[in-house]
């Protein structure tokens, strides 16, 4: 990311392999945190390319001719993703994480993952909502700004806010992420350093919609 390079996961011949079936045996016998991993890891793999994109933008430039049609590109894309992030989570990974925790635990925001893979996954799987819904935060609110000036009518003003999350969600995707990075890192503080600097890149940017590369 510092380094503005796009993920070598992007190209097809990647693309094939994270995504394709089980073709050797060892791979029916793997655990099913890893199969998640291939699938979260397909998921993501524009996640680099859009924050580089949205890295670029500037201030004037949500007032020059090609803003609107820019900014539907990438918020299609950053929506495209989001809702992607958001049913892997829900659909594949959730009954995996939460099938090892009782549910007073998940209420204390304690839980005992099944391995550490599956804690990993669920703090990147957060911090990717909570970084998405970051970079569509802002393009909206540029949006926002933009068609004010334009004169465009309060409906489709409208229409473009509602893409924003409710502020509770946020914090419940926040929470998890550090509930996720406390277990890996209870494990191993190796693999909780990189997870470290996802969660400080979200944090430090507050509600500012900005985030550092």
């Amino acid at each position: 990311m510092r380094f503005k390079e796009h993920c070598f996961l992007r190209s097809p011949e990647w693309q094939a392999l994270l995504l394709q079936s089980p073709v050797w045996p060892f791979q029916t016998l793997q655990p099913r945190a890893l199969s998640l991993r291939s699938r979260l890891c397909g998921t993501l793999v524009d996640l680099p390319s859009l924050i580089i994109y949205y890295s670029t933008i500037d201030e004037n430039q949500i007032y020059q001719t090609g803003w609107e049609e820019q900014s539907d590109l990438l918020m299609h894309k950053a929506s495209t993703m989001f809702d992607d992030v958001k049913k892997w989570l829900t659909v594949e990974a959730e009954p995996l994480f939460l099938s090892y925790a009782s549910s007073q635990q998940v209420i204390q925001e304690h839980i005992n993952y099944p391995d550490i893979i599956s804690g990993v996954l669920d703090c990147v799987a957060n911090t990717a909502l909570l970084t998405i819904d970051k970079i569509l935060r802002f393009l909206c609110h540029a949006r926002l700004r933009s068609s004010s000036l334009a004169g465009r009518s309060r409906q489709q003003q409208l229409e473009t806010s509602q893409l924003l999350n409710d502020p509770e969600i946020i914090e419940k995707w926040r929470q998890r992420a550090i509930t996720a990075f406390k277990f890996v890192q209870g494990k191993s503080k190796l693999a909780a350093k990189p997870l470290d600097f996802g969660l400080r890149q979200v944090q430090s940017s507050g509600s500012s919609c900005s985030i550092d590369i």
